[in-house]
């Protein structure tokens, strides 16, 4: 008997970012076409990362994943779903997932690409803007899933694939040059990833770079217990910044007044700016109008160059060890939050929009 099930999805104006709706659909199995799969999502992270899907969804097309109600986005998430109904002969019910989703409980794919390891959603409707968003792997035959850990997995391994990839970036460009880099919001999930693999790979390297992380006061003393950066100061003491060495930025607050500033203290050896994210999402609204100097740092450019160069499969090997090293390193230093039901998961999205979020903990997000 075809079985019909509720779809309850949250969509962001995407004039007004603190603005959401909460919607419901219905989704039947007798509409599912050859190829599509209904899938039932499980759970998913949430951090800055989210934000900055939402504040650069126009601009750099993270609103083009999954189609929304007139002037609203469905905010891409990562995290686990379980196969509810097929219409793929290799694609059995009950089967985990891990990828890409909109904020909602069910999405409809149409697979194609079958591997071992996952397969491609090629939908019409989907506009992407990178196949490594359009992936999605099969769980039990993912060497790094822990079923233990899905919570540790949805939040880190979207955030440091970004820092694996920026870190392997940085040092290809900087050689064995003597190189002061700062890190914005360095207590943010994907900054302190990419400050752990330069310090990491320093020696290995044999380079000689400092890693600097730039954070609000309140976060210093978190942002120092991860170990990660040779030192640690707050925004407050950006109007002290000298750099005996030629600096690089990497950028993932967002916060042009903050960059400006930045960039005057150390223009005159500034070697590279690079934009990655905006976890300073109010600061996207200021009128300065100063210059910036950078560019857009695009992961998937730099995943498709490493995997041509090393073979995927040599990628994700490297990948994976250098999650565990990280995992191990920080454990300790967080735990588990479950969100769940609309209402908590909206307030938990107005608080990281407000820049509230807690570095401490982890979310879980169930609807």
């Amino acid at each position: 008997m075809t079985q019909r099930y509720t779809m309850t999805c949250i969509e962001i104006d995407k004039q007004d970012l603190n603005h959401t709706q909460v919607i419901q659909q219905q989704c039947d199995e007798s509409a599912l076409q050859p190829g599509e799969v209904l899938l039932a999502v499980k759970g998913f992270g949430f951090s800055a990362n989210n934000i900055t899907y939402a504040a650069f969804g126009e601009r750099m097309g993270y609103w083009g994943f999954f189609p929304a109600s007139e002037g609203y986005g469905r905010m891409p998430m990562w995290g686990f779903a379980s196969v509810q109904a097929s219409c793929h002969d290799d694609i059995a019910t009950g089967r985990l997932i891990y990828g890409y989703f909109p904020l909602a409980t069910h999405l409809v794919v149409k697979a194609d690409h079958i591997s071992r390891s996952g397969f491609v959603d090629v939908a019409e409707q989907r506009k992407s803007i990178a196949p490594a968003y359009d992936f999605y792997q099969f769980c039990d035959t993912d060497p790094g899933y822990d079923p233990s850990q899905e919570a540790w997995q949805a939040n880190f391994r979207p955030l440091f694939i970004t820092s694996f990839l920026l870190d392997d970036y940085v040092a290809e460009h900087i050689g064995n040059m003597a190189a002061d880099i700062y890190l914005t919001s360095a207590s943010s999930k994907t900054a302190y990833g990419t400050a752990f693999q330069l310090l990491n790979q320093r020696d290995k390297r044999q380079a000689e770079y400092r890693v600097i992380g730039l954070t609000s006061p309140q976060n210093v003393a978190f942002t120092e217990s991860l170990g990660c950066y040779d030192e640690v100061k707050s925004y407050p003491q950006v109007d002290d910044v000298t750099s005996s060495n030629p600096p690089w930025i990497l950028d993932f607050a967002g916060n042009k007044a903050l960059l400006v500033d930045l960039q005057q203290r150390l223009s005159a050896q500034l070697q590279q700016c690079l934009f990655i994210g905006a976890t300073d999402v109010g600061s996207l609204a200021s009128k300065d109008n100063r210059d910036v100097k950078g560019e857009v740092f695009f992961a998937p450019a730099q995943y498709k160059k490493r995997a041509e160069q090393w073979g995927a499969d040599e990628l994700m090997k490297k990948f994976g060890l250098a999650w565990m090293q990280l995992a191990t390193q920080i454990k300790g230093t967080m735990q588990v939050e479950n969100v769940q039901g609309s209402d908590k998961i909206i307030a938990l999205y107005q608080r990281a929009l407000a820049g509230n979020m807690d570095n401490t903990v982890l979310p879980w997000v169930t609807f």
